[in-house]
């Protein structure tokens, strides 16, 4: 009788540990357990603990959505449960892929999927059609970041900053800032900052030949013509932040004035391919007529000895190498994406 009754005892200290979940999916706040489809809901707990700080890592969390690894420049096909509206060959910059996969900021759409993960009391994800609550390009699901809203009893001040280093690149550093003034009975003002300093890691060369007759195979470096390395290339740099002014009418009236800002300035790609040594590290075009095939046009179709031609115009080069083959990377262009959203 006596194990039976610690078990009990156990078994009911377990049950008060469940923590009940409320979302606002469905534009109203209801339990997780009774909203009748596919709801996922994270905390900011578990949002820090696990260092979710973008769209990127919340999808690589998930085991129903998935998106290729690329650097901050690129906005990558989404898949949701294998929908997808664009082929997975599909050029990832930005104005050419069309996600099933929508993204809101409280009841507001965004623009895109790189906003920064910070002051968000929960994040909720809704897999399947949404488009009767959430409009177009929901097919896949919605992604919901839920704000933290001033609060009219409570001073707040928070603080937290990390640091990281990939290999081969630079120290990068994540700091972001939360304050909560109450401003009388009636009033409150919340707001955070944040500031994203990530170094990259590809080091790009730009060497390779192209065109034989338009320049006897030259190659003019980008962005300046006198520097053929640019070493930790794909890095970005974001500055976000928010305020949002509580003003309470009544017990049960309440109005927010908010505005959200963000700027990203992101450059490179970490995406890599693999080439011949020779081509990499062709310097000369002696070097580069020796180990480069040209078409009845003067245009370069491929390495000698390969059967397939790349399809690329420009390289990186990382410090790595496989056998006798190098690992290489394009693009040496950049982003920058700035917007801004007001809500009532």
């Amino acid at each position: 009788m006596n194990d039976q009754a610690g078990k009990d005892a156990r078994l009911d200290a377990r049950e008060q540990k469940i923590i009940s979940v409320v979302v606002t999916a469905s534009k109203r706040s209801e339990l997780a357990s009774k909203v009748p489809y596919n709801v996922t809901a994270i905390s900011e707990e578990t949002l820090r603990r696990e260092n979710i700080t973008d769209a990127k890592r919340l999808i690589s969390e998930s085991v129903s959505i998935s998106a290729p690894g690329n650097s901050a420049r690129f906005t990558d096909s989404v898949t949701v449960r294998g929908l997808n509206v664009s082929p997975v060959s599909a050029n990832n910059i930005e104005q050419f892929v069309r996600s099933t996969l929508s993204y809101y900021l409280d009841d507001t759409p965004l623009p895109f999927m790189g906003y920064r993960i910070k002051d968000i009391s929960r994040v909720e994800t809704l897999l399947g059609p949404q488009g009767t609550l959430y409009g177009s390009g929901s097919l896949g699901g919605t992604i919901r970041y839920i704000t933290n809203q001033p609060v009219l009893n409570k001073t707040e001040l928070k603080l937290n900053t990390s640091f990281y280093q990939t290999k081969k690149g630079g120290l990068s550093n994540d700091t972001d800032a939360i304050f909560n003034l109450p401003m009388g009975e009636h009033f409150a003002l919340r707001g955070s900052v944040a500031r994203l300093d990530e170094k990259g890691y590809t080091d790009r060369v730009s060497n390779p030949p192209w065109n034989k007759n338009n320049g006897a195979g030259t190659w003019i470096t980008k962005p300046n013509a006198g520097q053929n390395v640019y070493e930790d290339d794909d890095w970005q740099k974001v500055n976000g932040g928010r305020v949002a002014l509580l003003w309470k009418l009544h017990d049960n009236v309440s109005v927010t004035l908010a505005h959200t800002q963000q700027n990203q300035l992101a450059h490179g790609s970490s995406g890599a391919s693999l080439l011949p040594l020779g081509i990499a590290n062709a310097t000369t075009d002696a070097e580069k007529l020796a180990v480069w095939n040209y078409d009845s046009y003067g245009e370069a179709c491929g390495p000698k000895g390969e059967s397939a031609c790349p399809t690329y115009k420009d390289a990186f080069n990382t410090p790595f190498a496989v056998n006798d083959h190098t690992i290489l990377s394009r693009y040496e262009e950049f982003s920058d994406r700035k917007f801004k959203l007001d809500s009532v």
